[in-house]
């Protein structure tokens, strides 16, 4: 996800109305194994892009106070013109509160 994930994060259920649906697709690190050399390998491939891949995304997503989760699915990817295989999520949550999120 971009850098400032946070800052978008938060203008993206902002801009939901209540009863509104987020739908988001991104990379992320593998919950079952996030610490396996294929995911630190990964982790190094896109941090070249500026491309941040972490655990805090899905789990900022899952717990926002906001949202509720609709679905949630993980599946790993292969990364065009590359051997990489890198972990995806799809994630769909509705706005039931104008809660904002604590980031703390």
């Amino acid at each position: 996800m971009i850098p400032r994930w946070r800052t978008a994060l938060s203008a993206m259920v902002r801009a939901l109305r209540v009863g509104g649906q987020l739908a988001l697709v991104d990379f992320t690190c593998r919950s079952d194994a996030p610490k396996h050399w294929s995911q630190k390998l990964n982790q190094w491939w896109f941090a070249n892009d500026g491309v941040f891949l972490s655990r805090e995304h899905t789990a900022a997503l899952q717990q926002h106070g906001a949202l509720r989760t609709l679905w949630f699915h993980e599946s790993e990817r292969r990364v065009v013109y590359t051997p990489l295989h890198a972990t995806t999520y799809l994630y769909v949550g509705l706005k039931v509160s104008d809660v904002e999120f604590d980031w703390s």
